[in-house]
């Protein structure tokens, strides 16, 4: 039985996609790290060029090439002004917005870093993430205004000497303790700074921050040299970018998606960015077709909401062609792209801090693609968390297609910057894996090599599980460590542990804390008021288990073990008292059996 000429069709055109992507793989390269170029420099060379095309659209306004570097210019000679230098880092706390990618531009053309701070960061976190990068400037939006506020005292005591002010809606005025920068000035297209052809491709561009696998969020070091090998990357590798693209990015700026994915390409493009201040699903389609935008960047659970809407026969009636993102899960990949219409699903795997990433580029499905890095999956101890070695010392490389630890060779090609913390850089590593001398950087995540028939001999993987305290909900990385820092300051609490569980048809794991109590009981009104001043959202846990004892390892670590088997099973947590948090209410409530199977057959 012969196949129909238009399988036929779509067979040659996926096989001559994929030579052509297999072209860009090969010829893939970025030049040497003395070389003189910037994101900074970037912008305004676009601005030179193109200096009427379209940018950024961004509630309703179209901003061009050349106003956006002349808002640049305004940010950059004002730092200036105020005795910044190359090297110097400046904070930058806003939602997004138009002024948040003039700022971290304004900064890029004067060598300064920028700081890109999760605007979810609330008390000693926030304060111990402007501690770790040591900025000297803050610029602050008027909606993020109070939490800067809340705190100020003490980011002057971290090295803060000026705050920057920047309005919104006009509400509010700048304080007296505030620089302010003005409103737009359109007419004013400033003037380009001097120096900025003199940055090179290895001086620091910005901080990201990564809760990384342990601990308080740590801030990875993004060089210009990084930031155009990640947006080359996924221009080239994922996105197929092309000036005529329009890019849908609803991700928070201060994330690596937002910036690698998002920003990064449009710079090197040309093309067009959607800026959604936050990603909403109702209004999402209507926005797509509005503004013809092309390109989506997601994370899995942003799909999932968008599957959740209900049903329309227009649903496949849109101008989406390809989707780039992370943490779409095989189960509901074929869905979404069948139920939208969508050609490309361009699933990555990578990290902020990392050395290499992985690409569908070929367009297959529930994959996260391949990498051109020196990689290796090794076995790991289940108990301890640390990769297993041989009689020779070296890491085991799994075999038979099963989960192992991913390491990435650290190489020229494959460098790693690490975090502005030496110490917490050098716990990435991994050295004698294969050979003596040679480094690895640990992802601390699990892989497995899948079979997605013909990909020119490049190995599939998929996604499995993160490894350590760290697990992710609602598209974040929540540190347990962190989570369990704040519970451990709640005055009735005299002991905690924090881990994740997996919820039926929920994306990542819902957060679950195991908490002994000095009286036995808990007041939860006023645990969920602290709860709230002191924690985002994605944090705070989803379940609460009170506890008589814990049981502890010989150096007192807490055993976590049988906690996270039982997960929030009434039945399996015995005569412990469970607890789960009514978002609408913000309130707990005691979690019976009856509310447990429900869960299981909706999620949360």
């Amino acid at each position: 039985m012969f196949e129909p000429v238009t399988h036929q069709l779509k067979r040659a055109k996926a096989f001559l996609d994929m030579g052509r992507m297999l072209v860009r793989v090969k010829r893939f390269a970025t030049p040497p790290p003395d070389t003189r170029m910037s994101l900074g420099l970037a912008v305004e060379r676009n601005a030179g060029r193109w200096p009427e095309k379209t940018a950024i659209l961004f509630e309703g306004r179209d901003y061009s090439w050349s106003e956006l570097n002349a808002r640049a210019n305004r940010y950059a000679q004002l730092l200036l002004d105020q005795g910044a230098q190359r090297g110097d880092c400046v904070a930058i706390v806003m939602e997004n917005r138009f002024e948040y990618l003039a700022a971290l531009t304004g900064c890029a053309k004067i060598g300064a870093i920028s700081g890109l701070i999760n605007i979810n960061q609330r008390s000693t976190v926030l304060i111990h993430s402007f501690g770790s990068i040591k900025g000297k400037y803050c610029i602050v939006g008027e909606e993020c205004l109070q939490m800067i506020a809340d705190v100020k005292e003490a980011l002057v005591d971290t090295g803060v000497q000026i705050f920057i002010f920047v309005p919104d809606s006009k509400e509010v005025g700048p304080p007296e303790w505030t620089l302010p920068i003005g409103g737009p000035a359109d007419d004013d297209a400033g003037t380009n700074v001097g120096f900025t052809k003199e940055i090179q491709l290895s001086a620091p561009c910005y901080y990201i921050f990564s809760s990384g696998t342990t601990g308080l969020p740590k801030a990875a070091v993004i060089t210009n040299e990084r930031w155009l090998k990640a947006s080359k990357s996924f221009a080239q590798l994922a996105l197929w970018s092309k000036s005529s693209d329009r890019v849908y990015v609803g991700m928070p700026l201060y994330h690596g998606s937002a910036m690698h994915i998002g920003f990064g390409p449009v710079v090197l493009e040309r093309s067009v960015m959607f800026l959604k201040r936050k990603f909403s699903a109702r209004s999402f389609w209507e926005d797509v077709r509005a503004n013809r935008i092309n390109t989506f960047i997601y994370i899995g659970e942003l799909c999932r909401y968008l599957l959740n809407q209900p049903e329309s026969v227009n649903d496949g009636h849109n101008p989406l062609t390809k989707c780039v993102g992370n943490g779409l899960h095989p189960s509901i990949w074929k869905t979404f792209k069948e139920r939208f219409q969508i050609d490309r699903i361009c699933e990555f795997y990578a990290s902020t801090e990392g050395n290499g990433a992985f690409f569908n580029s070929f367009n297959k499905d529930e994959t996260i693609g391949f990498t051109i890095r020196s990689h290796v999956l090794v076995e790991v101890d289940a108990i301890e968390q640390v990769p297993l070695r041989d009689d020779n010392g070296f890491c085991i490389p799994v075999t038979d297609n099963r989960p192992g630890l991913l390491l990435i060779e650290v190489s020229k090609q494959a460098t790693y910057d690490g975090y502005t913390d030496k110490q917490a850089s050098e716990r990435k590593l991994l050295r004698n894996v294969k050979k003596p001398g040679d480094v690895y950087f640990n992802t601390g995540d699990l892989l497995k090599r899948v079979d997605v028939g013909f990909a020119f001999g490049y190995p599939h993987y998929q996604f499995v599980d993160r490894m350590g305290d760290t697990f992710r909900w609602k598209g974040e990385n929540v540190s347990t460590q962190e989570v369990a820092g704040v519970l451990n300051g709640y005055p009735e609490i005299a002991q905690c542990m924090v881990y994740g569980v997996k919820v039926p048809h929920q994306e990542g794991k819902a957060g679950m804390a195991a908490v002994k109590t000095k009286t036995g009981a808990l007041d939860f009104e006023a645990f969920c008021a602290y709860l709230s001043k002191s924690l985002p959202p994605y944090a705070r846990p989803l379940f609460i288990r009170i506890v008589r004892e814990f049981n502890s390892t010989a150096t007192y670590k807490l055993q976590n073990r049988e906690f996270v088997e039982a997960g929030f099973s009434p039945e399996r947590c015995g005569e412990d008292r469970l607890y789960y948090y009514k978002q609408k209410e913000n309130q707990y409530a005691e979690l019976k059996q009856t509310d447990y199977e429900r869960m299981l057959h909706t999620g949360i």
